[in-house]
């Protein structure tokens, strides 16, 4: 607990409220390619590197350590990838900056994945088309140590060289920035997006989740006087901070371990602050106005106890209410009647995987809960919780097993195959059991259905 205090402090410390004297100085353009054509039109990828200077004089820790160039400023490099419309005026006017999660790009596999099969971290195939149909333009800003970024260096006492990974909020920061507001580089080479971008949003997912939460905690949405990022999506980023405002000797980020039972002593997750009202509080508290959030977090984030105090906070008793830009949606597939419910304070914006497989009874009782009928809504929902907890039963991260089965169940595909083989990852015994209480779940809502008809 010492050392969660201590944490926080430097946080706290960290938390400033100066405009950012930075900026991309050149836009480096590597390769150009199409993407396909959607409802605006035309679509293109590139790729290429953003470079840009920081004045050593702000508070990322060690940067003023590090080398200078000739004009005394600490220089960065990083690598770029844009999709965009081929006329960017055909756009929506939003500017979607994914965080990408140890160097894998995460944006188009977290919208434009199709249900069925979900995309992986990495992939930048079309998919179902969402961002391009809806005329976003999507940029991935590399920033971590090991994965695309060139960060600041100085030599330890040691000898060795150390990185300055906090400047990796810096590289998000100011990409961000030059494309949603510049018209051209130092050099004179355009921004592609000038004058098509009125507001910027920001995805993260788990690792680069936390990343966003830090950035924000930390005053980085900021420049001069203006905010950055107007709204975030944050993705299963379970409690805590992400631990790289600090120098390190590398080769791998101060963030890029995991979580787990194993390693209890994970630095950041465990640490405070953790919920999101502590953050907007710091914000507000600087007089910065914060941007719109949403965040969502799993059955699994639960089940490995990384999101529980991102709710409750260092107590860990009750919620903690939500500031009034921030929407949650929590995937608690073992007590959602409660949680969806409320106490008429608080409720969760669910969004379950459970849904999938109890679609007919879930659509009532939402129905009867948008009426007031909350004993209706209780009376509906009840007798899914024991097929709910099954599916999702440890170890949880097969649970798609179970909602695949359920739609080969109710017929709405004609076989019970995944990708990979994973429909073996249950046994026969799990399946027998989920098909019994499918069934049971099925007759108490029949009988529910024909009590109310007779009525």
């Amino acid at each position: 607990m010492i050392r969660s205090s201590v944490l926080s402090a430097a946080f706290l410390v960290l938390a400033w409220a100066c405009p950012a004297a930075a900026e991309v100085v050149r836009l480096e353009i590597t390769s150009k390619q199409p993407y396909g054509t959607f409802r605006p039109g035309d679509y293109v990828l590139w790729k290429g590197r953003v470079h840009g200077e920081l004045d050593p004089g702000e508070k990322i820790p060690d940067l003023g350590k590090a080398k200078k160039n000739e004009r005394g400023k600490v220089e960065y490099a990083a690598d770029l990838m844009l999709l965009m419309p081929a006329d960017p005026a055909k756009g929506n006017g939003a500017l979607l900056v994914d965080v990408p999660n140890r160097g894998r790009v995460y944006g188009i596999a977290l919208y434009n994945g199709p249900r069925g099969e979900p995309f992986n971290s990495g992939n930048i195939q079309q998919g179902t088309g969402f961002l391009e149909d809806q005329g976003f333009s999507l940029a991935e800003v590399q920033w971590e140590l090991g994965h695309g970024a060139d960060l600041p260096t100085f030599t330890g006492p040691d000898g060795k060289t150390r990185y300055v990974e906090g400047a990796g909020f810096a590289i998000f920061r100011d990409t961000a920035e030059f494309l949603a507001h510049a018209s051209v580089d130092a050099a004179g080479t355009p921004n592609p997006l000038r004058g098509a971008i009125d507001r910027v949003l920001a995805s993260g997912k788990s690792q680069s989740g936390r990343f966003l939460k830090t950035y924000l905690f930390n005053g980085f949405n900021r420049v001069n006087d203006r905010r950055v990022v107007d709204g975030m999506h944050v993705f299963v980023s379970g409690a805590g901070m992400l631990p790289i405002l600090t120098s390190s000797a590398g080769p791998k980020s101060s963030g890029d371990a995991a979580p787990s039972f194993t390693d209890p002593e994970f630095r950041g997750v465990n640490e405070g602050p953790f919920t999101i009202g502590e953050i907007v509080a710091a914000v507000e508290k600087r007089g910065e106005v914060p941007p719109r959030i949403v965040m969502v977090s799993s059955t699994t984030d639960y089940l490995s106890l990384r999101a529980s105090l991102g709710r409750t906070g260092s107590a860990g008793t009750d919620d903690q209410p939500l500031p009034a830009n921030v929407r949650m949606y929590t995937g608690d597939d073992f007590d959602y009647p409660t949680t969806i419910r409320g106490d008429g304070d608080r409720h969760s914006d669910a969004l379950l995987g459970i849904f999938d497989v109890i679609a007919p009874a879930a659509s009532a009782a939402l129905h009867a809960l948008d009426r007031g009928d909350r004993a209706e809504f209780d009376r509906i929902l009840a007798p899914t919780l024991t097929l709910s907890r099954h599916v999702f039963g440890a170890p949880t991260r097969f649970y798609k097993t179970g909602v695949v089965f359920a739609a080969y169940l109710n017929g709405h595909q004609s076989h019970f195959r995944m990708v990979g083989g994973l429909e073996s990852a249950r046994s026969l015994v799990h399946f027998q059991i989920s098909s019994s209480k499918a069934t049971r779940e099925r007759s108490s809502r029949w009988a529910r259905d024909r009590g109310s008809k007779r009525t």
